[in-house]
């Protein structure tokens, strides 16, 4: 199942790489502001499969992201992850407008 969020990129976590049995891998983690009524909440996602892409992602920038979440245990414990499948970004991080109200190009 897919559910979709859309809100502002608050931080773009430096990438994590490592190796397994199946090669090298990246991980690419992107953090997300929504709102949710009367509050404003975090969401962090994650993407393996276009991790340079999904890091890429400007901070402040307005996303909507596409996700699957899953659970899976390990030694006893159990972790969750939100997983990114597709995004779109609705408008990038603007740089501060000049003293003339224009923002540079």
């Amino acid at each position: 199942m897919l559910y979709e969020v859309t809100g502002k990129v608050i931080a773009v976590l430096p990438m994590v790489t490592g190796s397994s049995a199946k090669g090298e891998w990246k991980k690419a983690t992107v953090v997300i502001e929504y709102p949710d009524g009367q509050y404003v909440n975090k969401l962090s996602l994650e993407n393996m499969k276009n991790a340079d892409k999904f890091a890429s992602i400007p901070v402040m920038s307005e996303v909507t992201v596409r996700f699957s979440v899953q659970s899976r245990e390990s030694n006893g414990r159990w972790f969750t992850s939100a997983n990114a499948v597709s995004w779109d970004i609705k408008s990038d991080a603007q740089p501060a407008a000049t003293a003339t109200g224009s923002a540079p190009f």
